[in-house]
Parts: C-alpha cells; sequence; structure tokens
C-alpha cells in the first residue's frame, strides 16, 4: 500500500474517512467560527454590564468596560476586607 493520495486527492490510509471540505465550506466554516465567537464575547458583555451596576444603561465602549468592572470588583474586595476586619475586632 503506497501513502501517496489517490487520484481523487483523497489518502488512502486516512483514518477519519469523512470527506475532504472544499476551500469554499472552509472559509464558511471559518466564518461561522468567528460570528459565533464574536456573539459570545458581545453576549459576555451584555452580561457584564448586567452584573456592574457602573456600567447600567450607560455607553461606553469595550475596553473602558473592563476598567470599570475591575475598579467596581477592587472596591467591593475592600469594602469586603474592611468589614471582615471590623467583625474581627
Amino acid at each position: 500500500t503506497s501513502s501517496t493520495p489517490s487520484e481523487d486527492g483523497e489518502d488512502p490510509n486516512r483514518e477519519d474517512k469523512r470527506p475532504l471540505l472544499t476551500e469554499e465550506e472552509k472559509r464558511s466554516n471559518h466564518i461561522k467560527s468567528e460570528q459565533k465567537r464574536r456573539n459570545a464575547i458581545r453576549q459576555g458583555f451584555i452580561d457584564l454590564c448586567a452584573c456592574v451596576p457602573p456600567l447600567n444603561n450607560v455607553k461606553m465602549s469595550k475596553s473602558v468596560m473592563l476598567e470599570e468592572a475591575i475598579d467596581w470588583i477592587r472596591r467591593l474586595s475592600e469594602e469586603c476586607e474592611e468589614l471582615d476586619s471590623e467583625l474581627d475586632r
């Protein structure tokens, strides 16, 4: 048995017997995957805005949203530490 591709372009030794994709199918799959990834990121920012009060109903860039969310989380963390220290007294 030879390991060179057959005349139809398929490797006879390939274990995966699914047909090879055309360039157009590969391109289409890539576009769909990229759209899915972007939608997941977009939904993540929507969820973040719903959870972080400073982001509610304010139009800002995604980088500013992340900075604001980080600041808010840090403030919450500091407040928790202060409350913990008050309880320890």
